[in-house]
């Protein structure tokens, strides 16, 4: 009985976990004129000691945006690690 009490919460909590998000909402502003683009860039903004992840998220979310059709770019590849140093500098 002991074991099922102190297990419980383990199982609660990975359910919890695990549960998928979606989008329940959204706003768009009245009589606007859809906008294309010609590449879309991604930024990853994080801490400098994070700049692995960063580097793994920007070319996953670039490839994904390649995979249905548009033309991405990652910010690390296109400019460098310090280009956009002042503005995270700015946000922490």
């Amino acid at each position: 009985m002991k074991n099922i009490k102190s297990i419980t919460p383990l199982i609660i909590l990975l359910f919890c976990g695990c549960s998928s998000s979606k989008i329940t909402t959204f706003w768009k502003q009245k009589n606007t004129a859809p906008q294309y683009f010609n590449k879309i860039m991604v930024i990853g903004v994080m801490r400098e000691n994070d700049r692995a992840m960063q580097e793994k998220m920007e070319n996953h979310l670039v490839g994904d945006l390649k995979n249905i059709g548009f033309t991405a770019l990652s910010s690390l590849n296109e400019y460098g690690p310090n280009a956009f140093k002042k503005v995270i500098l700015q946000l922490q």
